[in-house]
């Protein structure tokens, strides 16, 4: 039977705490009570650190009313009837592991084992000693190496994301030596959490199709809202959570989004990934995420504006790729053209585009589309467009299809203000420009353009046709 592993005095800190804190917060939206967050420690007592893992001894723990299911990679102690959902527990976790060895450049462990707690009624687990006491409060999830305590959630779905969210703690702990600071630590459980519960074998780190794929799970729609209520995270604000942010939910929803965005941007998923061999290091929280930001080099403002381009823009089924823009800034109409007029040709199978012009505060730009292109559709057919876009169906408050322009800040540090900025022209408010449309610039930056199709559809659309952009008096 492994022991729990103990750590170097280096590591502990940079390892425990997002532990420590994460068994406090509310995975389901809820907020935890202020005096519950204060009392959580912020370092595992003595001698919890050099206690052995949990002993279950069967017949013991049936005695008690535990039901106990067993897979490779498993051993689930639960009180909860043994619903199929609850049964197929095992072969989730037994399928994720691989998953979560291939992610992390690890080596499978045919004895790898994770024992899971599994509980409705707290009390009859303190009884049969499988809650210690010497636990910090926990609302619905706590992880320690290679035991784990999951509390009863409201859907199937949410109880299994929970059960591996736990797990990616409990496997950070174990086979990677850290688990990082808190926003590299909770991102990581977070984006392997989210799964498709329908697929055979799981598959983890995927992008919710709709709601419904994932219930009582509202990453999306808190990222959404956050952005309406004007509170969005900047980058730097992202990989530098407070303790205060685990008393509501936004650790765990930005935390998701940022790890969701670093793995499916080309240019970020390589330092991303480049994190996972420093894990074992005694370093500080600090060193460590100053590493990441660093590694970003010089790409880093280009996957900054990218950043602020998916908070404002994040939905179900979202797709990263297409909608990704090179974020150089553009020059003046005047030094494009003498006619102070410039036509380009746009593409109905990408997202954002730069056009290359760059526009001041004040400007006044006449836009101008003529063309015909076709949208994708889900069935596999396509809809006939025109700039104006379908009015018979919209998108985010305009119609379908319609040609849409931001102006991308030349700002080279993206404050709070600027992620927030919510006026006409920023990406939490494009421009319908459709056929035709002068319109006077806000800001200082460079001309984007695009069609407003479903990110899930730009790829699979097809068709070109030409903007012209010229100055007005």
């Amino acid at each position: 039977m492994r022991q729990i592993q103990i750590f170097k005095p280096g590591t502990i800190r940079s390892f425990f705490v997002p532990f420590l804190l994460a068994a406090g917060c509310l995975l389901s939206g809820n907020t935890l009570p202020a005096q519950s967050l204060d009392s959580i420690p912020d370092r595992v007592p003595e001698e919890f650190r050099n206690s052995p893992r949990i002993r279950v001894e069967k017949q013991a723990a049936k005695a008690a009313g535990m039901k106990l299911l067993e897979g490779k990679h498993v051993l689930l102690v639960t009180d909860l009837e043994l619903t199929e959902a609850v049964r197929n527990l095992p072969r989730a976790v037994d399928e994720a592991y691989p998953q979560m060895c291939a992610f992390f450049g690890v080596e499978e462990d045919p004895e790898w084992k994770l024992t899971v707690f599994l509980m409705k009624d707290r009390e009859k687990f303190q009884k049969a000693g499988f809650l210690p006491e010497i636990l910090p409060p926990f609302k619905n999830g706590f992880s320690f190496n290679f035991d784990c305590w999951v509390c009863e959630q409201p859907s199937d779905y949410y109880r299994q994301h929970l059960v591996l969210h736990e797990m990616v703690h409990s496997f950070s702990s174990t086979c990677l030596g850290n688990a990082g600071p808190d926003w590299f630590a909770e991102g990581m459980a977070e984006f392997l959490g989210m799964h498709d519960f329908s697929a055979s074998p799981i598959q983890l780190g995927f992008m919710p199709p709709n709601r419904s794929a994932v219930p009582y799970c509202g990453r999306i729609r808190e990222i959404r809202d956050a952005a309406r209520r004007g509170e969005v995270w900047t980058l730097k604000e992202a990989v530098t959570p407070d303790s205060e942010d685990f008393a509501t939910n936004a650790i765990y929803y930005w935390s998701w989004g940022l790890a969701w965005f670093l793995e499916n941007h080309p240019k970020a998923r390589t330092a991303f990934h480049a994190l996972i061999p420093h894990l074992h290091q005694a370093q500080t929280e600090q060193e460590f995420t100053r590493r990441f930001l660093d590694s970003l080099g010089e790409d880093r403002l280009e996957i900054e504006k990218n950043w602020l381009m998916f908070t404002a823009s994040v939905d179900y089924d979202f797709r990263l790729r297409p909608m990704l823009f090179d974020a150089e800034t553009g020059v003046s109409l005047q030094e494009k053209s003498a006619k102070e007029r410039v036509v380009q040709k746009l593409r109905a199978d990408h997202g954002w585009q730069n056009t290359g012009i760059r526009v001041e505060k004040g400007d006044r730009i006449r836009i101008r589309a003529q063309g015909r292109f076709e949208i994708a559709r889900p069935d596999g057919s396509f809809w006939p467009c025109e700039p104006n876009g379908v009015t018979v169906e919209y998108l985010n408050g305009q119609p379908l299809g319609i040609l849409q322009a931001v102006i991308l800040t030349d700002a080279e540090e993206l404050t709070p203000e600027i992620m927030n900025d919510r006026q006409e022209g920023t990406f939490h408010a494009p421009f319908a420009v459709g056929r035709n449309r002068t319109l006077t610039v806000p800001f200082d930056g460079t001309i984007l353009l695009r069609t407003n199709i479903p990110p899930a559809a730009i790829e699979e659309s097809r068709g070109n046709f030409f903007v012209e952009i010229s100055a007005r008096k």
